[in-house]
Protein backbone atom coordinates (compact mmCIF):
# COMPACT_ATOMS: atom_id res chain seq x y z
CA UNK A 1 0.00 0.00 0.00
CA UNK A 2 3.12 1.87 0.77
CA UNK A 3 4.38 1.43 -2.12
CA UNK A 4 1.07 2.65 -4.22
CA UNK A 5 0.91 5.73 -2.71
CA UNK A 6 4.81 6.68 -3.34
CA UNK A 7 4.46 5.32 -6.97
CA UNK A 8 1.40 7.11 -7.42
CA UNK A 9 2.55 10.50 -5.75
CA UNK A 10 5.95 10.01 -7.75
CA UNK A 11 3.36 10.09 -11.11
CA UNK A 12 2.11 13.02 -9.57
CA UNK A 13 5.27 14.83 -9.89
CA UNK A 14 6.23 14.07 -12.74
CA UNK A 15 3.10 15.04 -14.31
CA UNK A 16 3.53 18.60 -12.63
CA UNK A 17 7.43 18.59 -13.42
CA UNK A 18 6.14 17.69 -17.29
CA UNK A 19 3.47 20.57 -17.27
CA UNK A 20 5.67 22.54 -15.80
CA UNK A 21 8.91 22.09 -18.59
CA UNK A 22 6.29 22.35 -21.12
CA UNK A 23 5.07 25.59 -19.90
CA UNK A 24 8.86 26.80 -19.78
CA UNK A 25 9.30 25.75 -23.26
CA UNK A 26 6.68 27.75 -24.56
CA UNK A 27 7.45 30.94 -22.78
CA UNK A 28 10.85 30.42 -23.31
CA UNK A 29 9.78 29.19 -27.45
CA UNK A 30 12.26 31.69 -29.96
CA UNK A 31 11.83 30.49 -33.92
CA UNK A 32 14.78 33.73 -34.14
CA UNK A 33 18.16 32.41 -32.88
CA UNK A 34 21.38 35.13 -32.09
CA UNK A 35 24.56 35.00 -30.98
CA UNK A 36 24.52 37.52 -28.05
CA UNK A 37 20.87 36.08 -26.81
CA UNK A 38 22.27 33.68 -24.24
CA UNK A 39 24.48 36.85 -22.45
CA UNK A 40 21.96 39.36 -23.25
CA UNK A 41 18.35 38.93 -21.34
CA UNK A 42 16.90 41.94 -23.69
CA UNK A 43 17.70 40.33 -26.59
CA UNK A 44 16.64 37.06 -25.41
CA UNK A 45 13.08 38.42 -24.64
CA UNK A 46 12.78 40.56 -27.89
CA UNK A 47 13.31 37.42 -29.78
CA UNK A 48 10.18 35.62 -27.61
CA UNK A 49 7.68 38.44 -28.31
CA UNK A 50 8.73 38.35 -32.11
CA UNK A 51 8.22 34.83 -31.90
CA UNK A 52 5.05 34.97 -30.48
CA UNK A 53 3.65 37.74 -32.67
CA UNK A 54 4.72 35.78 -35.80
CA UNK A 55 2.88 32.54 -34.75
CA UNK A 56 -0.55 35.11 -33.67
CA UNK A 57 -0.03 36.65 -36.90
CA UNK A 58 0.40 33.33 -39.31
CA UNK A 59 -2.40 31.96 -37.48
CA UNK A 60 -4.34 34.92 -37.91
CA UNK A 61 -3.69 35.05 -41.29
CA UNK A 62 -4.33 31.52 -42.47
CA UNK A 63 -7.63 31.23 -40.89
CA UNK A 64 -8.38 34.69 -42.71
CA UNK A 65 -7.30 32.94 -46.00
CA UNK A 66 -9.42 30.06 -45.31
CA UNK A 67 -12.52 31.79 -44.63
CA UNK A 68 -12.35 33.30 -47.58
CA UNK A 69 -11.47 30.68 -49.73
CA UNK A 70 -13.75 28.51 -48.89
CA UNK A 71 -16.75 31.40 -48.19
CA UNK A 72 -16.05 32.89 -51.95
CA UNK A 73 -18.40 32.04 -54.30
CA UNK A 74 -16.70 30.49 -57.48
CA UNK A 75 -18.31 31.45 -60.87
CA UNK A 76 -18.14 28.85 -63.21
CA UNK A 77 -19.15 29.49 -67.39
CA UNK A 78 -20.59 25.87 -68.27
CA UNK A 79 -21.63 24.49 -71.96
CA UNK A 80 -24.27 21.50 -72.56
CA UNK A 81 -23.81 20.67 -76.08
CA UNK A 82 -27.30 19.15 -77.89
CA UNK A 83 -29.55 19.44 -75.09
CA UNK A 84 -32.06 16.98 -75.29
CA UNK A 85 -35.56 18.43 -74.00
CA UNK A 86 -35.68 16.51 -70.76
CA UNK A 87 -31.87 17.93 -70.09
CA UNK A 88 -33.41 21.16 -71.17
CA UNK A 89 -36.24 21.19 -68.57
CA UNK A 90 -33.54 19.95 -65.83
CA UNK A 91 -31.71 22.57 -66.22
CA UNK A 92 -34.31 25.76 -66.10
CA UNK A 93 -36.03 23.94 -63.09
CA UNK A 94 -32.57 24.80 -61.50
CA UNK A 95 -32.77 28.73 -61.92
CA UNK A 96 -29.04 28.97 -63.30
CA UNK A 97 -27.82 32.04 -63.45
CA UNK A 98 -27.68 33.70 -67.65
CA UNK A 99 -29.50 30.73 -68.49
CA UNK A 100 -29.86 30.21 -72.10
CA UNK A 101 -30.12 28.15 -74.49
CA UNK A 102 -30.83 29.98 -78.46
CA UNK A 103 -32.66 28.41 -81.00
CA UNK A 104 -31.50 27.29 -83.90
CA UNK A 105 -34.18 28.91 -85.71
CA UNK A 106 -35.93 31.96 -84.79
CA UNK A 107 -39.25 31.55 -86.81
CA UNK A 108 -41.24 28.28 -86.06
CA UNK A 109 -44.21 27.58 -87.80
CA UNK A 110 -47.52 28.03 -85.11
CA UNK A 111 -48.72 24.67 -87.49
CA UNK A 112 -45.78 22.84 -86.45
CA UNK A 113 -46.85 22.77 -82.72
CA UNK A 114 -50.02 23.63 -82.58
CA UNK A 115 -53.00 21.26 -83.66
CA UNK A 116 -57.10 23.15 -84.08
CA UNK A 117 -59.88 20.92 -84.57
CA UNK A 118 -62.73 22.82 -83.90
CA UNK A 119 -66.15 21.19 -83.03
CA UNK A 120 -68.91 22.88 -85.15
CA UNK A 121 -72.67 22.55 -84.02
CA UNK A 122 -74.20 18.95 -84.66
CA UNK A 123 -76.61 20.23 -86.88
CA UNK A 124 -74.00 21.20 -89.84
CA UNK A 125 -73.30 17.11 -89.76
CA UNK A 126 -76.59 16.37 -89.46
CA UNK A 127 -79.26 15.13 -92.32
CA UNK A 128 -81.25 18.32 -91.92
CA UNK A 129 -78.90 20.13 -93.98
CA UNK A 130 -77.81 16.78 -96.18
CA UNK A 131 -78.76 17.12 -99.96
CA UNK A 132 -81.31 13.98 -99.29
CA UNK A 133 -83.61 16.29 -96.90
CA UNK A 134 -83.27 19.34 -99.02
CA UNK A 135 -84.21 17.55 -102.09
CA UNK A 136 -87.24 15.91 -100.18
CA UNK A 137 -88.82 18.98 -99.27
CA UNK A 138 -88.10 20.88 -102.95
CA UNK A 139 -90.05 17.18 -104.04
CA UNK A 140 -92.57 17.77 -101.79
CA UNK A 141 -93.01 21.47 -102.91
CA UNK A 142 -93.33 20.89 -106.51
CA UNK A 143 -95.90 18.12 -105.65
CA UNK A 144 -98.33 20.26 -103.25
CA UNK A 145 -100.06 23.01 -104.92
CA UNK A 146 -99.84 25.19 -101.42
CA UNK A 147 -99.48 28.81 -102.13
CA UNK A 148 -99.24 30.35 -98.08
CA UNK A 149 -95.77 32.01 -97.91
CA UNK A 150 -95.92 30.20 -94.68
CA UNK A 151 -96.12 27.16 -95.50
CA UNK A 152 -93.00 24.88 -94.72
CA UNK A 153 -93.03 23.38 -98.19
CA UNK A 154 -92.53 27.02 -99.66
CA UNK A 155 -90.40 29.00 -97.75
CA UNK A 156 -88.72 25.37 -96.20
CA UNK A 157 -86.16 24.58 -98.85
CA UNK A 158 -84.79 27.93 -98.38
CA UNK A 159 -84.44 27.77 -95.36
CA UNK A 160 -82.86 24.58 -95.02
CA UNK A 161 -80.82 25.65 -98.09
CA UNK A 162 -78.99 28.93 -95.91
CA UNK A 163 -79.28 26.79 -93.00
CA UNK A 164 -76.71 24.37 -95.30
CA UNK A 165 -75.04 27.49 -96.75
CA UNK A 166 -74.35 29.21 -93.28
CA UNK A 167 -72.33 25.76 -91.85
CA UNK A 168 -70.91 25.52 -95.34
CA UNK A 169 -69.75 29.53 -94.65
CA UNK A 170 -68.59 28.65 -91.37
CA UNK A 171 -66.54 25.43 -92.17
CA UNK A 172 -64.72 27.49 -95.01
CA UNK A 173 -64.06 30.89 -93.04
CA UNK A 174 -62.31 28.80 -89.85
CA UNK A 175 -60.21 26.62 -92.99
CA UNK A 176 -58.80 30.32 -94.26
CA UNK A 177 -58.18 31.52 -91.15
CA UNK A 178 -56.51 28.20 -89.99
CA UNK A 179 -54.58 27.94 -93.08
CA UNK A 180 -52.56 31.67 -92.55
CA UNK A 181 -52.63 30.84 -88.67
CA UNK A 182 -50.50 27.56 -89.65
CA UNK A 183 -48.22 29.28 -91.54
CA UNK A 184 -47.84 32.18 -89.32
CA UNK A 185 -44.78 31.91 -87.42
CA UNK A 186 -43.96 32.34 -83.70
CA UNK A 187 -40.51 34.45 -83.20
CA UNK A 188 -38.30 34.09 -80.73
CA UNK A 189 -34.23 33.54 -80.20
CA UNK A 190 -34.53 31.41 -77.01
CA UNK A 191 -35.59 28.14 -76.53
CA UNK A 192 -38.92 28.90 -73.87
CA UNK A 193 -40.09 26.46 -71.29
CA UNK A 194 -43.27 24.72 -71.42
CA UNK A 195 -44.75 26.97 -68.98
CA UNK A 196 -43.72 29.92 -71.16
CA UNK A 197 -44.75 28.61 -74.38
CA UNK A 198 -48.37 27.76 -72.83
CA UNK A 199 -49.09 30.89 -71.41
CA UNK A 200 -47.58 33.10 -74.75
CA UNK A 201 -49.09 30.83 -77.48
CA UNK A 202 -52.82 30.50 -75.62
CA UNK A 203 -52.58 34.38 -75.91
CA UNK A 204 -52.22 34.04 -79.78
CA UNK A 205 -54.97 31.68 -80.06
CA UNK A 206 -57.23 33.07 -77.96
CA UNK A 207 -56.68 36.35 -79.90
CA UNK A 208 -56.61 34.58 -83.07
CA UNK A 209 -60.48 32.78 -81.94
CA UNK A 210 -61.38 35.87 -81.24
CA UNK A 211 -60.41 37.87 -84.72
CA UNK A 212 -61.79 34.96 -86.72
CA UNK A 213 -65.04 35.50 -85.28
CA UNK A 214 -65.44 39.18 -85.42
CA UNK A 215 -63.67 38.49 -89.65
CA UNK A 216 -67.02 36.40 -89.91
CA UNK A 217 -69.57 38.41 -88.39
CA UNK A 218 -68.29 41.27 -90.61
CA UNK A 219 -68.04 39.18 -93.57
CA UNK A 220 -72.02 37.96 -92.90
CA UNK A 221 -72.78 41.81 -92.00
CA UNK A 222 -71.61 42.59 -95.43
CA UNK A 223 -73.46 39.80 -97.10
CA UNK A 224 -77.15 40.99 -95.57
CA UNK A 225 -76.24 44.60 -96.67
CA UNK A 226 -76.24 43.55 -99.91
CA UNK A 227 -78.48 40.79 -100.10
CA UNK A 228 -80.98 43.61 -98.91
CA UNK A 229 -79.80 46.22 -101.65
CA UNK A 230 -79.11 43.92 -104.32
CA UNK A 231 -80.45 40.71 -104.29
CA UNK A 232 -83.87 38.53 -104.15
CA UNK A 233 -84.74 35.51 -102.19
CA UNK A 234 -85.94 33.65 -104.85
CA UNK A 235 -89.44 34.86 -104.64
CA UNK A 236 -90.15 37.66 -106.74
CA UNK A 237 -88.38 40.39 -105.72
CA UNK A 238 -87.22 41.28 -102.22
CA UNK A 239 -89.70 43.90 -101.66
CA UNK A 240 -92.03 43.90 -103.96
CA UNK A 241 -94.54 40.94 -105.85
CA UNK A 242 -96.35 41.29 -109.35
CA UNK A 243 -99.82 40.21 -109.56
CA UNK A 244 -102.12 39.96 -112.61
CA UNK A 245 -104.16 43.55 -112.61
CA UNK A 246 -105.71 43.50 -116.34
CA UNK A 247 -106.17 40.64 -118.72
CA UNK A 248 -107.27 40.69 -122.46
CA UNK A 249 -107.71 38.63 -125.22
CA UNK A 250 -104.15 38.46 -125.94
CA UNK A 251 -101.75 40.44 -123.25
CA UNK A 252 -101.65 39.82 -118.78
CA UNK A 253 -100.95 43.28 -117.29
CA UNK A 254 -99.58 43.20 -113.76
CA UNK A 255 -99.06 45.46 -110.66
CA UNK A 256 -96.26 45.46 -108.72
CA UNK A 257 -97.42 45.46 -104.58
CA UNK A 258 -95.42 45.45 -101.57
CA UNK A 259 -94.50 42.30 -100.15
CA UNK A 260 -96.41 41.72 -97.00
CA UNK A 261 -95.66 39.15 -94.34
CA UNK A 262 -98.31 39.08 -91.11
CA UNK A 263 -98.95 42.85 -92.12
CA UNK A 264 -95.34 43.73 -91.87
CA UNK A 265 -94.35 45.49 -95.43
CA UNK A 266 -90.62 44.23 -96.41
CA UNK A 267 -89.99 47.66 -97.96
CA UNK A 268 -90.69 49.39 -94.86
CA UNK A 269 -88.38 46.65 -92.88
CA UNK A 270 -86.89 43.92 -93.61
CA UNK A 271 -87.09 42.21 -90.21
CA UNK A 272 -90.59 41.45 -91.01
CA UNK A 273 -90.71 37.59 -90.33
CA UNK A 274 -93.96 35.13 -89.18
CA UNK A 275 -93.94 31.84 -87.65
CA UNK A 276 -93.93 28.69 -89.92
CA UNK A 277 -97.17 26.20 -89.86
CA UNK A 278 -97.51 22.95 -91.95
CA UNK A 279 -100.87 21.31 -92.86
CA UNK A 280 -102.31 18.33 -92.53
CA UNK A 281 -101.24 17.25 -96.30
CA UNK A 282 -103.07 13.78 -95.54
CA UNK A 283 -106.11 15.73 -96.21
CA UNK A 284 -104.76 16.88 -99.80
CA UNK A 285 -103.97 13.70 -100.82
CA UNK A 286 -107.20 12.83 -100.45
CA UNK A 287 -108.67 16.13 -102.48
CA UNK A 288 -109.09 18.93 -99.66
CA UNK A 289 -107.84 21.71 -100.99
CA UNK A 290 -107.82 23.26 -98.15
CA UNK A 291 -106.72 21.04 -95.14
CA UNK A 292 -106.05 22.11 -91.71
CA UNK A 293 -102.86 23.34 -90.26
CA UNK A 294 -100.87 19.83 -88.50
CA UNK A 295 -98.54 21.93 -86.97
CA UNK A 296 -97.08 25.49 -86.17
CA UNK A 297 -93.77 26.08 -85.51
CA UNK A 298 -93.85 28.89 -83.37
CA UNK A 299 -89.70 29.40 -83.25
CA UNK A 300 -89.27 28.82 -87.08
CA UNK A 301 -89.44 32.10 -89.55
CA UNK A 302 -90.14 32.95 -92.95
CA UNK A 303 -89.12 36.36 -93.21
CA UNK A 304 -88.56 39.07 -96.50
CA UNK A 305 -85.07 37.24 -96.34
CA UNK A 306 -84.20 33.77 -96.14
CA UNK A 307 -81.27 34.53 -94.58
CA UNK A 308 -82.31 37.18 -91.85
CA UNK A 309 -85.52 34.51 -91.02
CA UNK A 310 -83.15 32.06 -90.17
CA UNK A 311 -81.07 34.09 -88.43
CA UNK A 312 -84.24 34.90 -86.40
CA UNK A 313 -85.06 31.45 -85.87
CA UNK A 314 -84.48 28.73 -83.25
CA UNK A 315 -83.09 25.47 -84.18
CA UNK A 316 -85.86 23.44 -81.06
CA UNK A 317 -87.77 21.49 -83.51
CA UNK A 318 -84.65 19.70 -84.64
CA UNK A 319 -84.33 18.63 -80.82
CA UNK A 320 -87.61 17.55 -80.38
CA UNK A 321 -88.81 13.96 -81.18
CA UNK A 322 -92.60 15.21 -81.67
CA UNK A 323 -91.97 17.65 -83.67
CA UNK A 324 -89.73 16.19 -86.01
CA UNK A 325 -91.25 13.38 -86.26
CA UNK A 326 -94.36 15.63 -88.02
CA UNK A 327 -92.53 17.18 -90.70
CA UNK A 328 -91.17 13.75 -91.55
CA UNK A 329 -94.63 12.02 -91.67
CA UNK A 330 -95.73 14.97 -93.88
CA UNK A 331 -93.25 14.80 -96.55
CA UNK A 332 -92.96 11.03 -96.47
CA UNK A 333 -96.88 11.26 -97.08
CA UNK A 334 -96.55 13.36 -100.16
CA UNK A 335 -93.82 12.19 -102.04
CA UNK A 336 -94.94 8.72 -100.99
CA UNK A 337 -97.51 9.18 -103.32
CA UNK A 338 -94.77 8.91 -106.49
CA UNK A 339 -93.09 6.27 -104.95
CA UNK A 340 -90.24 8.15 -103.29
CA UNK A 341 -89.45 7.89 -99.65
CA UNK A 342 -86.73 9.55 -97.30
CA UNK A 343 -84.86 8.12 -94.94
CA UNK A 344 -85.37 8.33 -91.50
CA UNK A 345 -83.05 11.52 -89.79
CA UNK A 346 -82.77 11.26 -86.01
CA UNK A 347 -82.78 14.76 -84.29
CA UNK A 348 -80.55 16.67 -82.50
CA UNK A 349 -79.27 15.50 -79.40
CA UNK A 350 -79.28 18.53 -76.96
CA UNK A 351 -76.29 17.22 -74.92
CA UNK A 352 -73.91 17.30 -77.48
CA UNK A 353 -74.04 20.67 -77.90
CA UNK A 354 -72.96 23.83 -75.37
CA UNK A 355 -75.86 25.98 -76.84
CA UNK A 356 -79.57 25.75 -75.75
CA UNK A 357 -81.93 24.21 -78.19
CA UNK A 358 -84.13 27.88 -77.92
CA UNK A 359 -80.91 29.84 -78.76
CA UNK A 360 -81.26 31.51 -82.26
CA UNK A 361 -79.44 30.66 -85.06
CA UNK A 362 -77.84 34.15 -84.93
CA UNK A 363 -77.14 33.92 -81.50
CA UNK A 364 -75.34 30.50 -82.36
CA UNK A 365 -73.59 31.87 -85.65
CA UNK A 366 -72.03 34.89 -83.91
CA UNK A 367 -69.74 32.33 -82.32
CA UNK A 368 -69.64 30.44 -85.76
CA UNK A 369 -71.27 27.84 -84.55
CA UNK A 370 -68.10 26.55 -83.26
CA UNK A 371 -68.80 24.10 -79.80
CA UNK A 372 -64.81 24.01 -79.15
CA UNK A 373 -61.75 25.16 -81.00
CA UNK A 374 -60.21 21.70 -79.92
CA UNK A 375 -56.76 23.77 -79.77
CA UNK A 376 -53.79 21.63 -78.35
CA UNK A 377 -50.43 22.67 -77.99
CA UNK A 378 -47.25 19.92 -78.33
CA UNK A 379 -44.28 20.89 -76.63
CA UNK A 380 -42.28 17.95 -77.85
CA UNK A 381 -42.88 19.13 -81.61
CA UNK A 382 -41.77 22.81 -80.73
CA UNK A 383 -38.71 21.64 -78.89
CA UNK A 384 -37.63 19.54 -82.19
CA UNK A 385 -38.57 23.09 -84.25
CA UNK A 386 -36.61 24.69 -81.97
CA UNK A 387 -33.65 22.39 -81.88
CA UNK A 388 -30.75 24.56 -79.48
CA UNK A 389 -27.56 23.46 -80.22
CA UNK A 390 -26.12 24.63 -77.11
CA UNK A 391 -26.86 25.54 -73.62
CA UNK A 392 -25.01 28.08 -71.45
CA UNK A 393 -24.92 29.02 -67.72
CA UNK A 394 -23.58 29.99 -64.70
CA UNK A 395 -22.96 28.39 -62.04
CA UNK A 396 -21.69 29.49 -58.55
CA UNK A 397 -20.66 27.12 -55.80
CA UNK A 398 -18.31 27.34 -52.73
CA UNK A 399 -14.94 26.07 -52.95
CA UNK A 400 -14.28 22.44 -51.96
CA UNK A 401 -12.17 21.27 -49.09
CA UNK A 402 -9.33 20.08 -52.03
CA UNK A 403 -8.75 23.85 -53.40
CA UNK A 404 -8.99 25.31 -49.98
CA UNK A 405 -5.96 22.67 -48.43
CA UNK A 406 -3.87 23.44 -51.82
CA UNK A 407 -4.32 26.91 -51.69
CA UNK A 408 -3.43 27.38 -48.14
CA UNK A 409 -0.27 24.93 -48.89
CA UNK A 410 0.60 27.69 -51.99
CA UNK A 411 0.13 30.67 -49.59
CA UNK A 412 1.63 29.30 -46.22
CA UNK A 413 5.64 29.42 -47.51
CA UNK A 414 5.45 32.92 -48.91
CA UNK A 415 3.43 34.23 -45.94
CA UNK A 416 5.91 32.79 -43.77
CA UNK A 417 8.77 34.05 -45.30
CA UNK A 418 7.48 37.49 -45.49
CA UNK A 419 6.30 37.58 -41.36
CA UNK A 420 9.69 36.28 -40.88
CA UNK A 421 11.76 38.84 -41.98
CA UNK A 422 9.10 42.20 -41.25
CA UNK A 423 8.34 40.62 -37.57
CA UNK A 424 11.53 41.07 -35.93
CA UNK A 425 12.58 43.60 -37.40
CA UNK A 426 9.61 45.73 -35.99
CA UNK A 427 9.40 44.48 -33.07
CA UNK A 428 13.62 45.05 -32.59
CA UNK A 429 13.31 48.38 -33.27
CA UNK A 430 10.33 49.53 -31.24
CA UNK A 431 12.10 47.20 -28.53
CA UNK A 432 15.43 48.85 -28.84
CA UNK A 433 13.51 52.06 -28.68
CA UNK A 434 12.17 51.14 -24.86
CA UNK A 435 15.34 50.01 -23.97
CA UNK A 436 16.55 51.36 -20.84
CA UNK A 437 20.07 53.70 -21.49
CA UNK A 438 23.29 51.90 -20.87
CA UNK A 439 26.75 53.14 -20.65
CA UNK A 440 28.83 54.45 -23.92
CA UNK A 441 31.25 51.28 -23.91
CA UNK A 442 28.34 49.37 -23.62
CA UNK A 443 26.32 50.89 -26.31
CA UNK A 444 29.05 50.73 -28.44
CA UNK A 445 29.66 47.31 -28.19
CA UNK A 446 25.69 46.70 -27.92
CA UNK A 447 25.96 48.52 -31.74
CA UNK A 448 28.50 46.68 -33.00
CA UNK A 449 26.84 43.26 -31.50
CA UNK A 450 23.16 44.56 -33.30
CA UNK A 451 24.82 44.78 -36.43
CA UNK A 452 26.23 41.40 -36.37
CA UNK A 453 23.07 40.22 -35.33
CA UNK A 454 21.43 41.41 -37.90
CA UNK A 455 24.03 40.31 -40.67
CA UNK A 456 24.06 36.52 -38.95
CA UNK A 457 20.45 35.92 -37.77
CA UNK A 458 18.55 32.52 -37.98
CA UNK A 459 15.24 32.21 -38.80
CA UNK A 460 14.66 28.96 -36.83
CA UNK A 461 15.94 26.61 -34.41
Amino acid sequence: MINFCLLALSLTQRFQMACRSIRIKIIELSLFKTRTMRTDPFERTTLRISTWIYLVLLCLSMIIMVLFTWLNMQVKNLIEKDPSQSTFEDLQKKNLTLFQCPCSRIDIPYGSFISVSPQFHPVCTSSFVSDEWIDAVIYANSLDDDTYLQSLFIFGNKYFNALATLCELVKMSVSDALFIFNETSLITDQTLSSLELMTRTQQILNQFELNTVGEFKRSLALIHSQTTTMYTTGIDDSWWTSVPWLTTMTTIYFQLIPLKIDNCSCPLSDECKAPFFMRNYTFWLHGHRDPPAAANFSNIFVGCFSIQALLHSSLECFFSQTCSDIVQKQINEIIGSKNRSLTYVPILQASFTKFSPKKSVGEIVNEMMIETWGDKIQYEQYYEQCAPKFCSYTLKSRNDALYVFTTMIALFGGLSVALKVIVPLIVSWIRNRTRPPVETGNMTGKSSRNKEKCLRRNFFM
